[in-house]
């Protein structure tokens, strides 16, 4: 980083993204509109990677309690990375809707959603 102020309190988080590999999610992948999302996530990582900065998960920190107790209403994954981004102050980009469902933090969460 090159040390400038907006740079220095700049931290993004890059969400790995672990799938469901049912049959739905199967005939997903190589679909047009697969590799147009694959392709725009592509793009948008090269652009933020030269502002961000990595930052270690903290799963020692994280309330499992709120983590599991979101799991009447999203999966885990989404909700650990719902509550990493809580505790991190961070926001969401995504369009998986399940980050939509949990109204009880003050996340952002920024999608585009058809």
């Amino acid at each position: 980083m090159s040390g400038t102020i907006a740079q220095d309190h700049l931290m993004c988080s890059f969400l790995t993204i672990i799938f469901d590999y049912s049959a739905e999610y199967k005939d997903y992948i190589g679909t047009a509109k697969y590799k147009e999302t694959a392709e725009e996530i592509v793009i948008q990582i090269k652009k933020m990677i030269k502002i961000c900065s990595k930052a270690p998960d903290d799963f020692n920190a994280i309330d499992l309690d709120k983590v599991l107790d979101h799991l009447k209403i999203i999966d885990f994954n989404d909700s650990y990375f719902f509550e990493l981004a809580c505790s991190k102050k961070w926001k969401i980009v995504t369009d998986d809707q399940g980050f939509l469902q949990v109204n009880d933090s003050d996340l952002d969460v920024l999608t585009y959603l058809d």
